[in-house]
């Protein structure tokens, strides 16, 4: 009996292939499987174990013990040892506790399935059907800072999120990307004290990629100066970050004007890395709620 038009129409193959395979060890001890036994009954019986050293799916007896009038404990041990010999590459170890069958599926059995059907594209458009609705997906990445540079390690968030981001759509996940931006703090105040402190101005462009410099040599001033100096420092910082929150004056203008600098590189960098946001967060909104 061959089930490959039957598991192409459900969701996910290598559980398919293990109700299948559950199917055919049921049959080769009864003249007729019962009409509660179809494949799909047997799919929607199958469960994941609540570790993943248990097996890659759980089968409750319960069911077909009380379609096949047998005791649950039995069917379980019967049903084991019929899957374990029945010679299905889908089928690597059965583990039988009570009424319940662990079932570890090869880890072969699924490369040789799911290398071709990547390259080929049809993983992704099975794995759009569903038995039940998709629930929305936030994925929040990149989370850079302003008034820093944009490194290498921003760059690999970038791209884990994003791709994350194009997985979960293509297996028909509705999906809402967003970027938190930290664009207040100890950091901005550092990098904007240390500006005005020596009179620094900005460069006509790379002005994102100037900010973080200035960041730079802030934090090295800080922890260069003297034991006389830090306390002054320190308190010529905190000046900075209270100017900042009051939300008026040059300080705050500056922080507005530097602050659209870094967000323009931001955007400039996502461009070109083609990420996509839905919505953007910033710090100094959320900490106004």
């Amino acid at each position: 009996m061959t089930h490959s038009s039957a598991i192409d129409q459900l969701a996910d193959h290598s559980k398919a292939q293990v109700a299948a395979a559950v199917q055919k060890a049921l049959a080769g001890s009864l003249p007729e499987l019962p009409a509660g036994l179809e494949l799909d009954k047997i799919y929607g019986m199958l469960e994941r174990p609540p570790e993943a050293h248990m097996g890659d799916y759980a089968l409750p007896c319960f069911r077909i013990a009380k379609e096949l009038k047998k005791n649950p404990k039995e069917l379980a041990e019967e049903l084991g040892k019929a899957l374990s010999a029945g010679g299905s590459p889908w089928i690597e170890k059965i583990d039988v506790a009570g009424a319940f069958m662990n079932i570890h599926v090869p880890a072969s059995a699924l490369a040789q399935y799911l290398v071709p059907s990547i390259h080929d594209g049809s993983l992704m458009k099975r794995n759009t059907k569903s038995d039940t609705p998709r629930a929305n997906v936030m994925i929040e990445y990149s989370q850079p800072n302003t008034h820093k540079s944009f490194h290498v390690g921003h760059m690999r968030n970038v791209v884990l999120g994003d791709s994350l981001g194009r997985i979960y759509k293509a297996c028909g996940y509705p999906v809402t990307m967003v970027n938190y931006i930290g664009d207040e703090g100890a950091h901005i105040a550092k990098c904007l004290w240390y500006i005005l402190k020596n009179g620094h101005k900005a460069p006509a462009d790379h002005r994102g990629e100037w900010l973080g410099q200035m960041y730079v040599a802030a934090t090295m001033a800080l922890d260069d100066a003297t034991a006389e100096e830090k306390p002054v420092f320190n308190a010529e910082v905190s000046q900075v970050l209270r100017d900042i929150e009051s939300k008026k004056g040059e300080t705050y203008e500056l922080w507005k004007t530097t602050r659209e600098w870094s967000l323009d590189d931001f955007k400039e960098i996502y461009e070109w890395s083609g990420a996509h946001f839905d919505h953007w967060f910033y710090e100094s909104e959320v900490s106004e709620e």
